[in-house]
């Protein structure tokens, strides 16, 4: 096993991915199960080699900007999909105590501040926030709490309304 990795590694067919999951993940394609394909596919590559992810920054800062834009893209599901491969991202590396973990936990704060208007996916946002928080009680959820409050008292009663699961 471990030299089928290495192999794959060595021969550059990780790097041959990660090139290829970024061009089809990019919001220019048309192809939604394309793009949803591909963020899937680097979010594996990324907690299966993150050595070969994190080795180049570039790779790392440009799979968290697709995920960034996935949040944010016209098509909810692609916004469903890249909010559950960030949370995934940000439990596995919560639990290796990997450096982009921070990354992962503010890109879904800025979602969930991004979305508060839309309830069904704040509610999404909201729901993992909460298992997150209690699988991990070292997380600061100060980062979560201070836009999160700024955001409610700027719109309530505009785009906002409180019900009984916020």
């Amino acid at each position: 096993y471990k030299l089928s990795r290495d192999e794959l590694v060595n021969a550059g067919v990780i790097v041959f991915w990660i090139d290829l999951g970024c061009r089809k993940a990019d919001v220019d394609n048309p192809i939604i199960e394309e793009r949803i394909a591909a963020l899937s596919l680097l979010l594996e590559i990324w907690l299966s080699f993150p050595n070969v992810v994190e080795e180049k920054a570039e790779y790392a800062d440009f799979i968290i900007k697709l995920m960034q834009r996935a949040n944010r893209d016209k098509n909810s599901s692609v916004q469903y999909i890249s909010i559950g491969l960030l949370f995934k991202l940000l439990e596995t590396f919560a639990i290796e105590k990997n450096p982009y973990a921070p990354i992962a936990y503010k890109t879904l704060t800025f979602a969930l501040v991004e979305n508060h208007q839309r309830s069904h996916i704040r509610e999404l946002i909201m729901a993992n926030f909460k298992t997150v928080l209690e699988m991990f009680n070292t997380i600061p959820v100060n980062i979560l709490l201070e836009p999160l409050i700024k955001q409610i008292r700027t719109s309530e009663g505009i785009t906002f309304s409180y019900n009984v699961y916020d």
